[in-house]
């Protein structure tokens, strides 16, 4: 499972790269967040990669929006936020990041990080601890359990559930969870 995530997320990377090489265009969605053709392309890898390898439904910040009397139903699906950090995109700072977790009653039990400026990639599994890989190296990374982390997780999930993905930024959330925090690791800081 990890390397369909991996190789969808570094797919993805890639296109945000050449967006993010040339001048960028941006719109305003209705809430008035910024969307760029990076977010786009990358929804789109990302969701087809999902779709074709996956039987589980798939909520992206990006895709249609999915009445939460149908997402409450789902026991299994992915949660995909397909460019964290568009501002900084736009901005030209390299401080953004492709994000996907697999959710399974409510909690996440897998998830991917990966920071395309630098070619870095965090993952965890519950249970398992996190990782990064860089320069072809995997490493694992001290994971936080304390009980105020988890259930601040928690709570945001099921706030950005409840309101359809408006207003948190749930795999920003699932980082910090995981000790790994928005454009790098512990390690990055």
């Amino acid at each position: 499972m990890l390397a369909v995530l991996e190789e969808a997320e570094r797919m993805a990377g890639e296109a945000i790269l050449t967006v993010y090489r040339s001048p960028v265009r941006v719109e305003h969605k209705a809430d008035r967040s910024p969307v760029t053709d990076a977010d786009r392309l990358s929804h789109e890898i990302l969701t087809a990669a999902l779709k074709r390898n996956y039987a589980y439904p798939v909520l992206s910040e990006e895709g249609k929006s999915i009445e939460y009397d149908e997402r409450r139903r789902w026991e299994t699906f992915w949660l995909v936020d397909p460019l964290d950090g568009t501002k900084e995109f736009i901005n030209g700072n390299g401080e953004f990041t492709v994000n996907a977790a697999l959710i399974r009653g409510g909690v996440p039990v897998m998830g991917a990080i990966y920071v395309p400026v630098k070619d870095l990639l965090y993952y965890a599994f519950k249970g398992s601890g996190a990782y990064r890989i860089e320069n072809g190296m995997t490493v694992r990374l001290p994971l936080r359990t304390e009980r105020r982390y988890r259930f601040r997780f928690g709570r945001e999930l099921a706030e950005v559930l409840s309101r359809g993905g408006r207003g948190r930024r749930p795999l920003s959330a699932a980082g910090h969870h995981y000790g790994m925090g928005h454009g790098g690791g512990p390690g990055d800081r």
